[in-house]
This record gives structure tokens, C-alpha cells and sequence, in this order.
């Protein structure tokens, strides 16, 4: 039973030509095994009750002669002597009795036995392929003994090298003399015809099957161009960038393939269908998306002014000769600090807006090496309390890539404050400066606690905030990352997570700078 599940599973993962091809030749050949079948068992039927006639008729006709016989009282065996064995070179009938006395003859492929009390018995066949009479054996004379066949249902036996046998027997009383006749017919010419029809048959089926798989498998290729021309549409659906941006989808089926009286055309309408919800629900978030984008841009550019004049009052108002209360005097710090950090705030949405909005950034060749050390020397100033460490490759002077110097530096000063405000005191920060695969490899680790795997998910989307072990501190945006991502994507690049705790990789990849054509 495990193995028909397994091989219907395995069937069930066939390509659907090969399914359909596969259920139309088995179901086939099961038709034609059950035509075939009744057909030949039919055909077989038949001549076995045309065999039973002649049957009757023989068996008939040897009884007649038996009582021919008995009435002229010269029962004695067909030729035989007086201890009842056959003189040799002697035709049946010559004297005595002998089944074809009266009426014809013996046909071939007839059997006959003729049983009287206290006479030798009457036992021979007549070959078919001859006709020569042949007597029988003892053995073969025990089988028709044996034989329970009456006219009305004669029995099948097998006389060995004679063949089967279809045989009947018969009662005789005449005189007040008790016989028994058994009669036969041979079962070759049955079998024979029974041979040449399965076997014909069975060609004719063959050949049937084989045309009809080669039709039918040209009507599947046919009637699933339609969906063959689907999966192909959905396919190149598939490899459209749909995660941002305006995006037009111009894939269709055409109105051959969407044709609703037709299952595959009910497929290919709904896809059509489909595919224009998926372009008009696009076309609202493109439209959403930008919206908020001139919102946020706005709103930042706009806020610039009044930052700068509440930074501009708080510096003014502390610059005042006069000794201030220190509640007043801490206020006023903080509200200068505070605007500091919401003017960072500013910068860094209207950088966010500008780079969603897919505005160029400036395009120069860009020495990794030189952005990584400025970068690094910096953290350190910032950061004393860490250890600070960089791995660069012999060639590391030579890793040039195309893009804004200055960005990729924010990345890299981004990437390292993250890596000193969110990890205690001592630990060590390790740059790397490389190449792999065609691409420029910049990797920030740090043994610090890590990222719990539900932040990882998150960690550069806008105002994400980490937990007690990564917190945020006075002066981060919540923005760093996402800028880093947004930089590192303008540049054709991508960045990488992999945190455990006490070890966390970010891992930035960018395109290496084209060599410069040779003149």
C-alpha cells in the first residue's frame, strides 16, 4: 500500500503533459484490455458451441453405428482378433465394428471410445493432420473414462500428445445390451483461432495506442499553449522590481488566451484581472509614497528656519554678562542641545527624502582605503573607551569604487557610531578593508552582546530603537542605519547582518570601480 502512495506521489509530480499522456494511455489500454477480453472470450464462446454441435452430431452418429452394430452381432472391435488386439496393416472397418459404419465417416480431430460390457473396447483418433486412425493409449482411454461430459455439457480434457479434447458421453441400450459412447472433437482449430485473433488483436491495439499517444500528445501541446504562454508572462511578472519605485506592469495575455468558455481562457482572464489590481494598487502606494516623501521633505526644509533661530536665541540668551538662575541656565543648555539634535534630525530625513526620490549622487572615483582610515581615526578621538582596530588587505590602496566620498563616509562614521553607542565600555571594534567576488568588502565587528534576532529584521528601518543592552543615547536619531542602507543601495551595493551575542558583522559590499580604457 506504501508503495502505490509513494508511486501515485511520485506520478503527481510529473509535468502535466506527461500526466495527461500517461492517464490517456493507461486508461487506453485498459479499454482495450476489456474489449480485447470479452471480444476474445465471445469469439472463443462461439466456437466452442459450434464445436459442441458437431459434438452431438459425432456423438449421435456413433451411437447409431453402435446399435447398427448390436443388431447385426458384429461387435467385436474395428478389425481386431479373436483376443481382441488389431491384426496389422488393417483399415478400420475392414471387419467388426467400427464407428463410421453407418452414416459418414470419422471426421479429423475426432475422438471416439466405445464401452461394452464384456467386449474389448473401441478406442482411436483420427489426426488432424493426416487423418490417420491412431488407437488410443491406456492412459488416454483412463482420462475419457474418467470425463463427466454429457451432450448437454460436454467437458474439456487433455489427451496429451493428442492435444484437448471436447467430449461427451452417451448411453446406449439395445437388446438388453448396456454401451457407452464417448465422443470428441479436438480443441486445436479453437485454440488455434483463439491464438490468431490475440495476436492480431493485440497489433492492431498496439499500433491504436501508439497513434493515439502521438495524437494525444500533440493535442495537450496544443490546448496548454495558452498556459505555457501564462507561466511564461508570470514569469517575467516575476523578475519586475516591484518593491519600490513607479512600476508598470505591460505583461498581458491576449484575448485568444482569456476566452471565458474555455478553462485555460478563465485562468488567463483572472491573470489579466489580477495583474491590473496589482498595477492600479502599485500606482496608489507609488503615489502614497511620494506624497509623504514631498511631506517629509517639506516639513524638514521648513523646520530648518525655526531651528536655527530657537538654536540662535538659546546661544544668545546665555551669552547674557547678568549671572542667570541655574534652573534658567540648565534650560537653556538643553534647549540648545535639543535643537542640535533635531536639526541632525532634519539633515537626515531630507538626505533620506532626497535619496528615496532617486535624486544622482555625485559620481567620482572614491579611495576605500583613505575613507576607512579618516573614519576610524575619527572613532577613536570619539570613542577613547573602545579599542579600536583595522584590517586592510596588501592591495587596499588599490580598492577604488565609483561614488560620493563624502557619503561613504557618512556610511562608514555612521556604521562605527552605532558600533561605540550601542556597546559598553571596552570593546573592541575591528575594521576590515577588502575585495570578494568583484566587489569592495568593508566589514564593522565588534564583541559586544549583539542584536536580538527580532531587532535584526528591523534594524534598518527609520526610528528603530534597540533594547536596554543596545539603547538608545542622548544624540542618536534613529536614523543612522537607515541611511547607511539608503547610501550603500545608492551606490549599486547592499548591506549585511550577522550578530550573536559577542560577535556582530555589518558587512558593506559595493561595485569596484571599471578600469579606465586603455587608449
Amino acid at each position: 500500500m506504501r508503495e502505490r502512495l509513494r508511486g501515485l506521489a511520485r506520478v503527481s509530480q510529473w509535468p502535466l503533459r506527461r500526466q495527461l499522456a500517461a492517464s490517456i494511455v493507461a486508461l487506453l489500454i485498459t479499454a482495450v484490455v476489456i474489449i480485447g477480453s470479452v471480444s476474445v472470450s465471445m469469439q472463443r464462446q462461439f466456437l466452442l458451441e459450434r464445436l459442441d454441435d458437431q459434438l452431438r452430431i459425432s456423438l449421435d452418429i456413433s451411437a447409431q453405428n453402435l446399435m447398427e452394430a448390436q443388431s447385426r452381432g458384429d461387435f467385436g472391435g474395428p478389425g481386431r482378433e479373436e483376443d481382441g488386439t488389431p491384426p496389422e496393416s488393417q483399415e478400420p472397418g475392414d471387419q467388426g465394428f467400427a464407428p463410421g459404419d453407418v452414416g459418414p465417416g470419422p471426421q479429423r480431430g475426432s475422438v471416439t471410445l466405445v464401452l461394452l460390457d464384456g467386449e474389448p473396447p473401441v478406442a482411436q483418433v483420427v489426426e488432424e493432420s493426416g487423418g490417420a486412425v491412431v488407437e488410443l493409449t491406456e492412459d488416454q482411454i483412463s482420462v475419457l473414462k474418467a470425463a463427466e461430459g454429457t451432450e448437454e455439457d460436454p467437458e474439456e480434457v487433455d489427451l496429451g500428445e493428442q492435444g484437448d479434447y471436447r467430449v461427451a458421453a452417451e448411453q446406449v441400450r439395445s437388446d438388453d445390451a448396456f454401451a457407452t459412447v464417448i465422443a470428441g472433437q479436438s480443441l486445436s482449430g479453437v485454440h488455434q483461432t483463439v491464438r490468431d485473433q490475440v495476436l492480431i488483436f493485440s497489433l492492431v491495439a498496439l499500433v491504436t495506442i501508439v497513434l493515439a499517444l502521438l495524437g494525444a500528445l500533440v493535442l495537450i501541446r496544443l490546448g496548454l499553449r495558452p498556459l505555457d504562454r501564462l507561466a511564461r508572462a508570470a514569469t517575467r511578472v516575476a523578475q519586475t522590481p516591484l518593491s519600490s519605485g513607479t512600476v508598470r506592469l505591460n505583461e498581458r495575455l491576449p484575448p485568444a488566451d482569456t476566452r471565458a468558455h474555455t478553462e485555460t481562457g478563465q485562468v488567463g482572464a483572472a491573470f489579466n484581472t489580477m495583474l491590473d489590481h496589482v498595477e492600479d494598487s502599485l500606482h496608489v502606494r507609488q503615489e502614497s509614497e511620494e506624497r509623504l516623501r514631498r511631506f517629509v521633505a517639506d516639513a524638514s526644509h521648513e523646520l530648518r528656519t525655526p531651528l536655527a533661530s530657537v538654536s540662535g536665541y538659546a546661544e544668545l540668551a546665555s551669552r547674557v554678562q547678568e549671572p542667570l538662575p541655574e534652573n534658567v541656565d540648565r534650560s537653556l543648555e538643553r534647549i540648545g542641545s535639543e535643537a542640535a539634535r533635531m536639526a541632525v534630525m532634519v539633515e537626515d530625513l531630507l538626505l533620506l527624502a532626497r535619496l528615496d526620490s532617486g535624486a544622482p549622487l555625485r559620481q567620482e572615483v572614491v579611495a576605500l582605503a583613505g575613507v576607512v582610515v579618516d573614519a576610524c581615526a575619527d572613532a577613536q578621538v570619539t570613542g577613547p573607551d573602545h579599542r579600536w582596530l583595522m584590517e586592510l588587505d596588501e592591495d587596499a590602496a588599490e580598492i577604488l569604487v565609483d561614488g560620493d566620498a563624502h557619503r561613504l563616509h557618512q556610511v562608514m562614521a555612521n556604521l562605527l557610531n552605532n558600533a561605540r553607542t550601542h556597546t559598553p565600555t571596552g570593546t573592541v571594534v575591528t575594521v576590515r578593508l577588502g575585495t570578494q567576488g568583484g566587489s569592495a568588502l568593508i566589514q564593522v565587528e565588534d564583541d559586544g552582546p549583539g542584536i536580538p534576532p527580532l531587532l535584526q529584521d528591523r534594524l534598518f528601518d527609520r526610528f528603530v530603537r534597540g533594547d536596554s543592552s543596545r539603547s538608545r543615547t542622548a544624540g542618536s536619531t534613529g536614523l543612522g542605519m537607515s541611511i547607511v542602507e539608503a547610501i550603500v543601495q545608492a551606490h549599486a551595493g547592499h548591506v549585511d547582518i550577522d550578530s550573536v551575542p559577542g560577535r556582530t558583522v555589518l558587512t558593506v559590499r559595493l561595485p569596484l570601480s571599471e578600469p579606465a580604457p586603455s587608449r
